[in-house]
């Protein structure tokens, strides 16, 4: 039993695709292999937006160097296989010939990059990379080429229809590239400022803690020298406050329990060296370890002898 065709063409076959907008393109299927998943074909595409199904006699005269669109295009979806659908088939080229229309390199760029690649792709498959180009701008201008993407029916078509009635020429690339050169740099410049904004945020003491610290310092606390540090926690009950009070002993601090109305005041005192990040570090330790035990952490203080 011969193999159901995947894709409703061969090519060197012309086809017309209805576009959005009305009107017709026509396409010149230059590759069409029936046997990959998921299907793919090399279309070249041409102006201008017919009004009408075009013949084969309209088309005769045009050859790929007069294509202002060339796409290699993916069919994943059912809706993809309903576009195709709908679209024409105007015949055979009377002359073709698969070497007058290769498959062309595209254009791929990487966000930040200071450079475009020129990949080259296997003519069996249309997705295997066989050699790749690092180049300049300045070395590809002139030339028209096609960014790669990996493209859908549906996107083909939109874009057909974007470029038909206005081709944009051999620079698109060019100011494709430039965009998306900019944009990698407003967001690498984002993404720096705010790992700077959360490093702060990280390392920093709030205002009132700060204070507390300033005051301490004019108390005759030496930020160079350990200091003694006093930590609040509240716990519902003793035999909580006194477990967890095991457990922050074993860790090296000294521990007070005592009644506070009909709450546990555990008092964990230990020694660091009075700085900003080192506090902070305490503290942020405290709060994970009063809310692991269901306390509440009620800040901390310094002795005022030391």
């Amino acid at each position: 039993m011969p193999r159901k065709q995947v894709l409703p063409f061969e090519e060197g076959d012309w086809m017309a695709a209805p576009l959005p907008s009305g009107g017709y393109a026509a396409i010149l299927i230059a590759r069409a292999p029936q046997k990959l998943r998921p299907p793919r074909f090399l279309a070249y595409c041409f102006t201008p937006r017919y009004p009408h199904i075009p013949t084969l006699h309209e088309l005769a005269h045009l050859t790929a160097q007069d294509a202002f669109y060339t796409e290699i295009v993916h069919v994943f979806r059912p809706i993809d296989r309903q576009h195709l659908a709908s679209w024409h088939k105007i015949g055979r080229h009377p002359h073709w010939n698969r070497d007058h229309w290769p498959v062309p390199p595209f254009i791929f760029m990487v966000s930040g990059h200071p450079y475009l690649f020129l990949q080259h792709y296997s003519e069996a498959d249309l997705e295997t990379i066989i050699a790749q180009e690092e180049c300049t701008v300045e070395e590809l201008l002139g030339r028209r080429l096609t960014t790669r993407d990996v493209t859908d029916v549906n996107f083909f078509v939109s874009e057909l229809d974007r470029m038909i009635d206005a081709p944009p020429g051999d620079a698109e690339w060019v100011e494709e590239w430039y965009k998306r050169r900019r944009e990698a740099e407003e967001f690498r410049e984002w993404v720096l400022q705010r790992a700077e904004q959360e490093r702060a945020a990280a390392q920093s003491l709030s205002e009132d803690d700060r204070h507390a610290l300033e005051l301490a310092y004019q108390a005759g606390v030496d930020p160079d020298k350990p200091a003694w540090v006093e930590h609040f926690l509240y716990f519902p009950k003793r035999r909580l406050a006194k477990q967890a009070a095991e457990e922050l002993q074993a860790q090296g601090y000294t521990v007070e329990i005592s009644p506070s109305g009909r709450e546990w005041l555990l008092l964990a005192t230990h020694q660091l060296l009075p700085t900003e990040d080192a506090l902070d570090e305490a503290i942020e330790a405290m709060e994970r370890f009063a809310e692991r035990w269901g306390a509440v952490y009620d800040g901390w203080g310094m002795p005022t002898r030391q």
